[in-house]
This record gives structure tokens, C-alpha cells and sequence, in this order.
């Protein structure tokens, strides 16, 4: 695969957030890769796929909490009474499909136990990115 630059500060900035608002908007608490790491995005031959990669999804009342706190409006967010199932999978990964194309990325690599969410620390949680780098796509030419 071509290396291609990496995002500068402000777009990987701009990418976690968007990232987060979309997780919450979903109600998927992390993204935890397994001993061999993991994939989400597009891969070579032009697929977009996840692999290897376990997705927690927050309990209502933390789905709930969570929109609230960051401003997501009930609207927007996929609020179930239950727990989320691996049905929930499927609108999400698209959704991280349309975010991808808006900031030019390629696809997220875990690393063996890599992870992307929430993670508790004490009495809160806080958004964490660890053992996950980003590729970005090649530049477009535009006429």
C-alpha cells in the first residue's frame, strides 16, 4: 500500500471529534482490537471492511448520559430500550464510511489490543485513542 501524508493536527482533530460525535450518536462505547490488531476502512482493492475489531456498545441509561453530555440531540442519536445487538454494527460502520470521506481518510489500523473510546478512568470516562493510526487518502487532482 502507498503512504500517503498524514493529516496535519487540526484535520486528526477535527476526525476525533467527529469520530466521537458519531459514537455517540450510535451509542458504541469503544472499538477493541483483538491480538492480531484490526481494520476499519478501506483496504487495497477498494472494500470497505472491518476486521478483528470487537465493538461495546454503551447500556441505554450510558447512551442517554453520554448524548446529553455532549450535545448530540435526541433526534440524532439511536436510542434503544435494550441492548444494542451486532444489527447496530452495520449503520454505524456506514456512517464511519460517509465521515471518512469528508476528511479524507482511508482507514483506521488497531494494533494488537488497539483501542478508540471510551474508556473509564475513576468516576468518569474519557475518549481515548491508543494503538490506532491513521491512513489518509492519496490527494485528488482537481480540474
Amino acid at each position: 500500500m502507498t503512504n500517503h501524508p498524514p493529516l496535519t493536527a487540526a484535520q486528526a482533530t477535527r476526525l476525533v471529534q467527529a469520530l466521537l460525535q458519531l459514537m455517540v450518536e450510535h451509542g458504541l462505547g469503544s472499538l477493541q482490537a483483538g491480538p492480531a490488531g484490526g481494520h476499519l476502512g478501506l483496504t487495497a482493492p477498494g472494500q470497505f471492511v472491518t476486521s478483528d475489531l470487537t465493538f461495546h456498545f454503551l447500556s441505554p441509561a450510558e447512551h442517554r448520559a453520554a448524548a446529553q453530555a455532549y450535545g448530540v440531540p435526541g433526534a440524532q442519536a439511536h436510542f434503544t430500550d435494550g441492548p444494542k445487538t451486532s444489527e447496530a454494527i452495520e449503520p454505524f460502520v456506514r456512517a464511519v464510511g460517509g465521515l471518512f470521506d469528508l476528511h479524507g481518510v482511508q482507514s483506521l489500523t488497531f494494533a494488537p489490543g488497539g483501542h478508540l473510546g471510551f474508556r473509564a478512568s475513576g468516576t468518569t470516562r474519557e475518549f481515548v485513542l491508543e494503538g490506532v493510526s491513521v491512513q489518509a487518502r492519496p490527494a485528488m487532482n482537481t480540474l
